[in-house]
C-alpha cells in the first residue's frame, strides 16, 4: 500500500471483534502500525491528542458516544483522521450517515481479511492524496509569498537608489502608508551579512531569490514585529534594510539580537549601521543614505559590528596616504621602479598593518582607490601604447577592488593591487614555465571554465593548487594571454551570452547563474567585455531573430 507506517485506531465496544482485528491481518506487512485499540467513543476521545492515529476504524453501535457523534467530532476536531466504520446488517441508516459524514468505506461484521485489506487501501490512498494536496497548496502560498518578497525588494531598493523614482500606489506603497499612518518616528537600519554561502553550490543552482527570502524570513522571525519592514537590496545582494517604528532602546536591543544571524548562516558576520529618526516615509532615501556614510564609518575587520549614525560624529577619519606618499608613488611608477612601487604601497603606506592600527572602512577604500588611480593613470597616458585587450584588462582589476574593499578581504586587495602592478608594469619573463607548472595552468583553466559561477579568484585559486599566487598569475598569463582574473570575467561573460541566446532567464536571474550576485557590477563587467549594455545585447539579438 505505502512505504510510510500509518497509525490506526480500532474502536469497538466487543472483545472479540478488537481482538479479531487486531490478530486479522500482518499489519506489519501492509506498513501500518495497529495501536492499542479504543473500548468506545469517550475512549477515543481521551486518546487523540496523544495517540494521533491517521486511521480510525469505529463500530457504529457504541454506548456513551455512538460512531456517528465520534465522527463529527473527530471531522472537527482531527480533519486529517480517515474513517472507516464497522456495522451490521441492520445499521444501514447509520451507515448511510456515517457516509455522508466523510467516512471513506463501511465493513460489514463478521469482517474478512480481502474486505479489511480492500479498505484500508482505499484509506492509505485517501490519505497520500490528501497530503500530496496540502503539499501541493503550500508550495502555491510559497511561491506567491516569495514572488511578492521579490517584487518589494526590487520596488524598495529602486526607492532608495534613485531621486526619480516613485512608490506605486498599491503593494509595498500600502505597508509604507499604514506604517506612517499611526508612525512615532521610524528608523533605518542597515544590515549587512559578510561571506554569505554561495548560491551555487556542486554545480547546482538555488532558485533565484532563495536565500534572499530566507535571510529575510530569519530577521522577521527575530524581531517578531508586524509593523517592521524588511527588504534585500536587489543592487548590493548582501544588504538588508529594516525600516522600524521603535524607540532607540528597544531598536539597540533588536540590533543586538540580529547578530544572531550569524549562529544561523556560519561563517558571516554582520555589520549594523542605524540612521536618525525620521517620521515621513518619504525620508527613507534619506535615512538609507545616512546609515550607507555610517556603514563606512567601522572598523576595517570582518567582525560584527553596529554604529549609529550619531556616533560618526565623534570619529575622525585620517588620511593615510600623505602627499609625501603620493608624490614617491607617482615618482617611482614614472621611473617604471616596480620593486619601489610595492615598497611603498605595501611597507611605506601599510596596507597590511590596517588591522593593528584599527583603519576604517572608510580610510581603507580612500588609500587604495588612490593608490589604484595613481597606477592606472599610467596604463591612459599616451606615451604607453597599451593594447585594448590591457586596458581593459586593468579595468576589470580595478572594479574586483572595489568588490574585494567590499567583501573586507585585505589578502585579496592586495594581490588584486599586485596584478594590476604587473598588468601596468608588465611581465618580466625571468624563467621559463616548467612542464608541471604548465600542466597546473591547464587545470586551473578547466576549473574555471567547470566552477565559472563559484566564487573564485587569485588567492583561493593559488590556494586549491597549492601554488603561490603571483608566479600562478604570471604562468597563466605567459601561457594563455589573459590576466587570470580577466580570464574568469571572460568565461562568466561567454556563457551569460550563451544564456542571453537561449532566452529563458530574466538578466537578473543570468547575472546570479554566471557567478554575480550584484546586477550592478554582472552590468558593468559585461559591457566592458562586449562594448554593449546585456539589454542592449539582448534586444539586438532579438531583432536578429525576428
Amino acid at each position: 500500500m505505502s512505504e510510510k507506517q500509518y497509525k490506526v485506531m480500532v474502536a469497538d465496544d466487543e472483545y472479540w471483534v478488537r481482538e479479531n482485528l487486531r490478530t486479522i491481518i500482518d499489519w506489519d506487512k501492509y506498513s501500518l502500525l495497529f495501536m492499542e485499540p479504543a473500548v468506545d467513543g469517550k475512549d477515543v476521545l481521551d486518546r487523540m491528542e496523544k495517540d494521533c492515529p491517521d486511521i480510525l476504524i469505529t463500530d457504529i453501535n457504541m454506548p456513551y458516544i455512538n460512531g456517528v457523534e465520534l465522527m463529527k467530532f473527530i471531522k472537527a476536531r482531527y480533519p486529517h483522521v480517515v474513517t472507516i466504520v464497522l456495522s451490521g446488517y441492520s445499521d444501514f441508516e447509520y451507515v448511510r450517515e456515517s457516509l455522508l459524514m466523510g467516512a471513506v468505506d463501511y465493513l460489514l461484521k463478521p469482517i474478512t481479511q480481502k474486505a479489511l485489506i480492500n479498505v484500508l487501501a482505499k484509506a492509505v490512498d485517501v490519505i497520500s492524496k490528501k497530503q500530496k494536496f496540502a503539499r501541493e497548496q503550500e508550495s502555491i502560498k510559497g511561491k506567491l509569498l516569495h514572488a511578492s518578497s521579490l517584487l518589494m525588494d526590487k520596488e524598495l531598493s529602486m526607492f532608495i537608489a534613485s531621486d526619480e523614482y516613485t512608490i506605486s500606489e498599491e503593494g509595498s506603497y500600502n505597508q509604507l502608508i499604514e506604517m506612517e499612518f499611526d508612525l512615532h518616528g521610524f528608523r533605518l537600519v542597515l544590515l549587512k551579512i559578510n561571506n554569505l554561502p554561495p548560491r551555487l553550490k556542486n554545480g547546482k543552482k538555488y532558485k533565484i531569490g532563495y536565500l534572499s527570502y530566507k535571510i529575510k524570513n530569519m530577521i522577521k522571525d527575530i524581531i517578531n514585529d508586524k509593523r517592521v519592514i524588511v527588504f534585500n537590496n536587489i543592487y548590493v545582494s548582501n544588504e538588508f534594510v529594516i525600516i522600524a517604528d521603535m524607540d532607540k532602546n528597544h531598536l539597540d536591543r533588536m540590533c543586538d539580537d540580529l547578530f544572531g544571524i550569524c549562529e544561523q548562516l556560519p561563517g558571516t558576520s554582520i555589520n549594523i549601521a542605524i540612521s536618525n529618526q525620521y517620521f515621513s516615509i518619504e525620508k527613507i532615501r534619506l535615512a538609507y543614505n545616512e546609515a550607507l556614510s555610517a556603514m563606512m564609518s567601522r572598523k576595517y575587520r570582518e567582525s560584527n559590528s553596529k554604529i549609529w549614525i550619531d556616533d560618526v560624529k565623534k570619529i575622525s577619519v585620517r588620511k593615510l596616504i600623505t602627499p609625501e606618499h603620493e608624490k614617491e608613488l607617482i615618482f617611482a611608477v614614472q621611473s617604471k621602479n616596480k620593486k619601489q612601487v610595492r615598497k611603498i604601497i605595501f611597507d611605506k603606506i601599510g596596507l597590511k598593518r590596517y588591522d593593528e592600527e584599527n583603519w576604517l572602512y572608510i580610510e581603507v577604500k580612500q588609500t587604495v582607490e588612490r593608490i589604484a588611480n595613481i597606477l592606472t593613470n599610467t596604463a591612459s597616458d599616451k606615451s604607453n601604447k597599451y593594447s585594448a585587450l590591457e586596458i581593459l584588462t586593468i579595468e576589470n582589476l580595478v572594479g574586483l577592488l572595489d568588490r574585494a574593499l567590499e567583501k573586507m578581504d585585505m589578502e585579496e586587495v592586495c594581490s588584486i593591487l599586485e596584478q594590476i602592478i604587473d598588468e601596468v608594469f608588465g611581465i618580466v619573463d625571468l624563467y621559463g614555465a616548467s612542464e608541471s607548472m604548465k600542466d597546473i595552468v591547464r587545470h586551473v583553466i578547466k576549473y574555471i571554465d567547470e566552477n565559472y559561477f563559484e566564487e573564485l579568484s587569485l588567492t583561493t585559486l593559488s590556494k586549491l593548487f597549492h601554488v603561490e599566487s603571483s608566479y600562478l598569475s604570471r604562468v597563466f598569463k605567459k601561457q594563455t594571454g589573459y590576466n587570470l582574473m580577466f580570464y574568469i570575467s571572460k568565461r562568466r561573460i561567454e556563457k551569460a551570452v550563451e544564456l542571453i541566446n537561449q532566452g529563458n532567464l530574466s538578466l537578473t536571474e543570468i547575472s546570479q547563474f554566471v557567478g554575480y550576485d550584484d546586477y550592478t557590477y554582472f552590468y558593468r563587467v559585461f559591457k566592458k567585455v562586449k562594448n554593449k549594455s546585456p539589454s542592449e545585447y539582448r534586444d539586438m539579438q532579438l531583432a536578429k531573430k525576428k
